[in-house]
């Protein structure tokens, strides 16, 4: 374990975390895809969905659950867990989705997103799903390799819509006990 790994919680979100939500959902997406997607649909993109407004939505739905990992001063990502079948296998019953998982660039490689998707396999055990399924933009060559690293294969693809512009996403599929 990590110097950082011990020094991180990894909690469930609730409605009072919208703002500090919204703050970092938008700052990890534009950390994440700054300079490989045009400026104006990423602006878009990060207006439309980490709004605070959006994020209270999102915190108070249901079907999905959203998981902050802070230190003593900072949140440093979450990841959103959320109940959606997988839309290429058809007659599929994975219908546990890792919709979304950021970890500040300044965690990277030091397992805390390891520990986070770990976490959100527990979660998908508990209600019960023992498969988990989640899409990766095509180019996001960091990202594939970590799920294929924790034992995710592509199993299909799916369009992603980020403003006017159209990106192709993997669709992957790994066991919720993968770690």
């Amino acid at each position: 374990m990590t110097d950082i790994e011990r020094k991180i919680t990894i909690r469930i979100a609730s409605e009072k975390d919208a703002l500090g939500l919204s703050e970092l959902a938008a700052k990890l997406f534009y950390q994440a895809y700054i300079g490989s997607m045009p400026s104006a649909a990423l602006e878009s993109y990060i207006v439309e969905n980490f709004g605070i407004t959006q994020q209270r939505v999102e915190l108070l739905d249901l079907s999905i659950t959203t998981l902050l990992v802070e230190s003593e001063t900072e949140l440093l990502g979450y990841a959103q867990l959320r109940l959606n079948p997988t839309p290429v296998i058809q007659d599929s019953d994975i219908t546990a989705e890792l919709w979304r998982i950021y970890v500040d660039r300044t965690c990277h490689g030091l397992g805390v997103g390891r520990q986070l998707l770990g976490r959100i396999g527990e979660i998908a055990r508990e209600m019960s799903h023992d498969k988990i399924w989640l899409g990766v933009w095509e180019k996001n060559v960091g990202a594939i390799a970590f799920y294929k690293k924790l034992g995710f294969s592509v199993v299909g693809e799916k369009e992603f819509h980020l403003g006017d512009e159209v990106q192709n996403d993997l669709v992957c599929v790994g066991s919720t006990t993968a770690e």
